[in-house]
């Protein structure tokens, strides 16, 4: 697969190898950040991400003092609405983790792994209050975490997830208005509608 991504490789395509990743870090993802307009041309991907979330895969107002923390308790919810095991998904998005932050600027998040028993890409939304230091490309605190797990054969359509989440998170309106929304459902309504990419 042949990409094209901006800053700090601004008008350079990358080959990226779009098999399942297994705990490796591509190319692709090292360079996600809201400030980087970061929206590979892949085929399909739109700016609408509520897709990937299930109704209940969502928590608003958690109160987490450290990025494992906040791990922990998205890998809860993750594991009881998609019937996996907790910790080797707990573990799994702190591998991901160690291999570089996944804070992409703006108070946004992505954390991701790959996971076997999910029949396609699943995401879960997590507001924390207060943010905290996730290790983010602009060194601001995170409160916004949209966390995309898949299955280990589902290479490019991470991928294209994970494009789709950082595109649609680059508009400021959205970002204000995920933090203003009372409930899981206005969520998920804002995902599924409004998901519109300006840039911050």
């Amino acid at each position: 697969m042949r990409l094209v991504v901006g800053s700090p490789f601004r008008n350079q395509s990358l080959n990226i190898d779009a098999r399942p990743l297994n705990g490796r870090i591509s190319s692709l993802e090292a360079n996600l950040s809201l400030d980087t307009a970061f929206a590979p041309n892949l085929t399909g991907a739109t700016h609408l991400i509520g897709d990937l979330l299930s109704p209940g895969a969502m928590a608003l107002g958690v109160a987490a003092v450290d990025k494992r923390q906040a791990l922990a308790v998205t890998a809860e919810i993750a594991a009881r609405h998609f019937d996996l095991k907790v910790t080797p998904l707990f573990d799994a998005l702190m591998e991901r983790e160690a291999l570089g932050a996944t804070g992409v600027g703006h108070g946004v998040a992505i954390p991701h792994a790959q996971m076997a028993g999910l029949d396609r890409v699943r995401g879960v939304f997590v507001r924390l209050r207060p943010p905290i230091d996730f290790g983010a490309v602009d060194d601001e605190p995170v409160d916004l975490l949209f966390t995309l797990i898949s299955p280990p054969e589902c290479g490019s359509d991470h991928l294209r997830a994970l494009a789709r989440v950082a595109r649609s998170l680059r508009s400021s309106e959205l970002r204000e208005r995920l933090r203003q929304a009372s409930t899981p459902d206005s969520v998920r309504a804002l995902l599924t509608l409004d998901a519109r990419p300006n840039a911050a």
